[in-house]
């Protein structure tokens, strides 16, 4: 038996992935227990879980792998600083401020993070290993794809030097094949962009995607021929008389805001008509680019079968573009594309690379369900300890009543089994409500969320009914990364976009049995297979994880009914303690 441990950490997203003999068997965000969003720090909790979780202690582990080379990376920040000097003089104090102050991330603050974690220190130079940031990428998607051979694209900011690579994957083999360098990146290139319009980098660039329909790609042609020097794989250069992301805190300058002639938004400050035709025309360009950067892999490799990762794979419009060409046979896309999921694929490598090994692909479907869970007694006890006011029901009579309170207009709080890994949720730590309510979209987001109100919902199908409410696509979209025409726009008012469309999760029964066995009493019902399926979380909150984060997330919103495991707790039943503990203070701990 060969078990491999998977870390990311210290820049963004830190996440544990833990694999034996090439299975995920175990895999947490850090976010997710320290309530931290996008926590970046060592993920003392999410390792112990994949540890704890599987019975295995640290000193008996085969490898732990690093999701990308610190040195590198270091190597690449210090030429960068030293290439735009002096220009660059506030980035070049704050690091050498870091440098001095021990705050700059080196393999010796690793070693030590996992030696607090009780590793042994003759282990150190035996099983700790520094992976390559795209080869974490390509490996998650690869190895975990339904392929056996690939065309494996990468896209992202940036790793040590590379921005988007091209792999071919055959058998265990994985091999890059070519590759665009930092600066000139689509993932910057689309941050920019999120910072420009005031939303946060690294994890506002899917409200960039949402507020797309509400414009016109007014700017498209003005991008492409200002802001892009060259747009074929082999000479794809950005202009960087309009960027400085490499030589300041801010990702553009003033040349920028002339082109557009628009200042930055302020986050918090009214969307106008330009801000939202200035993220179609991004959105417009970054769906023509990953194009073509996929079809010039396509036709280098000659493989039809795609594999997606790297942060830009996480825009499922640019996703849904890609597959309706006619050189992708087929799709997948890392549920995890994100940094966080680079401690999955670093873990995979670990494992296939290991030349004393004949191991050969693992065939069975790849779960996003890796994540800690709680049994009924687990959850009875925290619902006593936060003195909540509950039934545990029998499972059926407990589907057929929250099927009837979602048809009447409730909005439902759904904690069942194993956490979800990866940005989305998908049937076990969600936010439901009925799809046919027309003002439920704007209700969810201002009541529920606590967001902005331009934010469209996922619907959640029974995978065997999806053609009869949604466009048909080549691949089933189990990790909402596709979206698709929704047919009866009046019948689904709450999921569906602007422009007709929604982000679509299909739901097999071989994959999430209850979530399956939900949406199937709904359809009994009411005759609708469909639920508007939303993280359980508030803005700015990580998604819950435990009983008592669900429990706290729900008295401080204005939701109507939770489920935990067997149990349903309604908000009115609460005591008024609880309501004005929770709703006028939210913390989570």
């Amino acid at each position: 038996m060969k078990i491999n441990l998977g870390i990311s950490a210290y820049y963004h997203d830190s996440a544990a992935a833990l694999a034996i003999d090439g299975d995920i068997v175990s895999a947490a965000h850090e976010e997710r227990f320290s309530r931290i969003k996008h926590d970046k720090s060592f993920p003392f909790q999410s390792i112990s879980f994949c540890l704890e979780k599987n019975n295995i202690s640290i000193n008996e582990l085969d490898s732990i792998t690093f999701y990308e080379d610190i040195e590198l990376k270091s190597k690449r920040i210090k030429s960068t600083i030293v290439k735009n000097f002096p220009s660059n003089l506030p980035i070049a104090l704050n690091y050498f401020s870091d440098l001095f102050s021990g705050r700059i991330i080196t393999k010796k603050k690793l070693h030590n993070d996992l030696l607090d974690l009780g590793l042994e220190r003759k282990l150190l130079d035996k099983i700790v290993h520094m992976g390559e940031h795209h080869r974490s990428h390509a490996a998650s998607t690869f190895y975990l794809s339904p392929f056996n051979k690939a065309t494996v694209v990468v896209m992202d900011g940036v790793g040590e030097w590379d921005t988007t690579s091209i792999w071919i994957g055959d058998g265990t083999s994985l091999n890059k094949i070519s590759s665009i360098k930092f600066p000139h990146s689509i993932g910057l290139l689309y941050s920019t962009f999120t910072s420009f319009l005031g939303f946060k980098v690294n994890s506002g660039e899917y409200k960039v995607m949402g507020l797309a329909p509400y414009g016109e790609p007014l700017f498209h042609e003005l991008i492409m021929e200002n802001l892009i020097d060259g747009f074929i794989f082999e000479d794809f250069k950005l202009n960087m008389n309009f960027f400085s992301f490499d030589r300041s805190f801010k990702m553009f300058n003033k040349n920028f805001e002339n082109l557009f002639n628009c200042k930055q938004r302020l986050p918090e400050t009214p969307l106008l008509k330009v801000h939202m035709d200035i993220a179609a025309s991004i959105q417009s360009v970054c769906n023509h680019l990953t194009e073509k950067v996929v079809e010039y892999a396509v036709k280098t490799t000659g493989i039809k079968n795609i594999a997606l990762s790297g942060g830009v794979a996480l825009n499922c419009v640019s996703n849904s573009n890609i597959l309706k060409q006619d050189w992708c046979d087929s799709l997948w896309v890392q549920p995890a594309s994100g940094d966080a999921g680079g401690s999955i694929g670093c873990a995979l490598s670990s494992y296939y690379l290991n030349k004393d090994l004949k191991n050969k692909r693992k065939s069975k479907d790849f779960s996003c369900y890796l994540g800690p869970e709680y049994n009924n007694e687990q959850i009875e006890n925290k619902l006593i300890e936060h003195e909540a006011v509950f039934k545990k029901m029998q499972f059926q009579k407990l589907l057929e009543i929250i099927s009837k309170e979602l048809s009447s207009g409730k909005v439902v709080g759904w904690f069942q089994g194993s956490a979800e890994f990866g940005p989305r949720a998908l049937g076990n730590r969600s936010i439901i409500a009925d799809p046919r309510i027309e003002t439920m979209q704007k209700d969810l987001n201002l009541k529920i969320k606590f967001r902005e109100s331009f934010r469209p919902f996922a619907p959640a199908v029974l995978s065997e009914m999806s053609d009869e409410y949604f466009k048909k696509q080549k691949t089933d979209s189990p990790f909402m990364l596709l979206v698709t025409e929704v047919k009866n726009k009046i019948e689904l008012p709450a999921v569906t976009h602007l422009d007709g469309s929604a982000r679509l999760q299909t739901v097999k029964k071989s994959e999430n049995k209850v979530f399956h066995s939900l949406l199937s009493e709904f359809y009994r019902q009411t005759g609708c297979p469909v639920l508007i399926n939303t993280s359980f979380n508030v803005r700015n909150e990580p998604m819950v994880l435990k009983p008592s984060d669900a429990y706290r997330c729900f008295m401080a919103t204005n939701m109507d009914v939770l489920v935990v495991g067997d149990y349903i707790l309604y908000k009115e039943d609460q005591p008024l303690s609880n309501v004005s503990r929770y709703y006028d203070n939210y913390e989570m701990d």
